[in-house]
């Protein structure tokens, strides 16, 4: 199981300090550990992460779809609302605000825009996902705050059916 810690440094800002690290298992009996992909960075103070973007990769014609993502707050201040957008084929959706909330330094929160999209053409589709802002303010780390995606979209589904093959001998 994997911990993402996060600890404050700002009593420290402007001095020179080291930073080290100690393992103690809890049950006395640990093989290994790890320790990856540490950073120590200023914090900005509204700047969220689209981590993930929950869509399917095939649909049909005329079926209503959501679109779903979760963001982690790697800013410096609770984030109280934020407003996201999707895109299919160029076409941004109206801006979904959410506010009321309270995402924590270092956690995630998970949302379904309040839009969903019915695709008319069977055709493939590129869509994106993006969080546009963050407390009301634009994202100071936008790069990291849209994900693009593709839908397959089809005029009908099809039944599939099973084939059953049995083997009776090498000669058969």
């Amino acid at each position: 199981e994997w911990f993402y810690p996060s600890i404050s440094l700002n009593d420290y800002a402007g001095q020179t300090i080291k930073i080290g690290f100690r393992y103690v298992a809890p049950d006395g009996d640990a093989d290994w550990w790890n320790l990856d992909n540490v950073m120590v960075k200023s914090l900005m103070q509204n700047e969220v992460d689209l981590q993930e973007f929950v869509f399917p990769e095939y649909g049909v014609i005329n079926d209503s779809f959501e679109f779903e993502g979760t963001f982690k707050n790697f800013g410096e201040n609770e984030v109280t609302s934020f407003e996201v957008v999707y895109t299919v084929n160029g076409v941004e959706s109206d801006p979904y605000i959410v506010d009321g909330i309270s995402v924590a330094h270092n956690t995630t929160y998970s949302f379904t825009h309040d839009l969903p999209y019915t695709f008319e053409n069977a055709e493939i589709y590129d869509l994106s996902l993006a969080i546009t802002k963050v407390n009301g303010v634009i994202d100071p780390v936008p790069d990291n705050n849209t994900i693009y995606r593709d839908i397959s979209i089809a005029t009908e589904y099809l039944t599939r059916k099973p084939m059953f093959e049995v083997f009776t001998s090498s000669t058969c």
